[in-house]
């Protein structure tokens, strides 16, 4: 939680968190499978409250079969959601939970696949690009099919100068936002 709050300050304008299914059933904000770690981690149901009228969330489900439990944890900050996973079946589950939701499906830089046709047969409305992954031709086919584009991570200021500067992309998920809010700013 102390990273979101730094994040607030450095001006993000969205935050991006993993989430995972305790065995007990709680909603834990965690990037590796848990197992049986033992350790206290941060609730879901916490992250909403704190962004709630502050800030947009990008929650990455890391398993299928928990949507419905995220989508009502996150009833309270719906404004600038997006739900996003690297599995299909999620984002099609929380298209048909709630249709509202914006959803994005994120493809790593080897993606066996036409990455739109896989967005469009799960629903998904952004397609989250892994910044090798990000090719001409995607973006122009993107555009013009109406799916957002989403990269992510980047984390270098010549990287990141191009695309802060490109209008057409929905957002760019970064570890260092305060260096892109200056480059925006810019």
């Amino acid at each position: 939680m102390p990273a979101f709050t730094a994040a607030v300050e450095m001006g993000a304008d969205m935050i991006e968190t993993d989430v995972r299914r305790r065995r007990d059933g709680r909603l834990v904000l965690h990037h590796d499978d848990l197992g049986d770690d033992p350790r206290e981690l941060a609730h879901l149901h916490e992250l909403a409250e704190f962004a709630a009228g502050r800030i947009a969330l990008d929650i990455e489900l890391k398993e299928a079969g928990y949507e419905e439990e995220v989508v009502a944890e996150l009833d309270g900050c719906r404004d600038g959601l997006i739900v996003t996973s690297f599995l299909p079946e999620a984002v099609a589950a929380v298209g048909v939970i709630d249709p509202s939701i914006e959803t994005g499906l994120i493809v790593p830089s080897r993606f066996p696949d036409d990455p739109l046709r896989a967005a469009f047969t799960c629903g998904a409305r952004l397609l989250v690009l892994h910044s090798t992954a990000m090719e001409a031709v995607i973006h122009h086919r993107a555009r013009r099919a109406g799916i957002g584009l989403f990269v992510w991570t980047v984390n270098e200021a010549e990287e990141l100068r191009p695309l802060m500067a490109d209008e057409s992309l929905a957002g760019v998920i970064t570890d260092v936002p305060d260096l892109a809010a200056q480059l925006r700013a810019a």
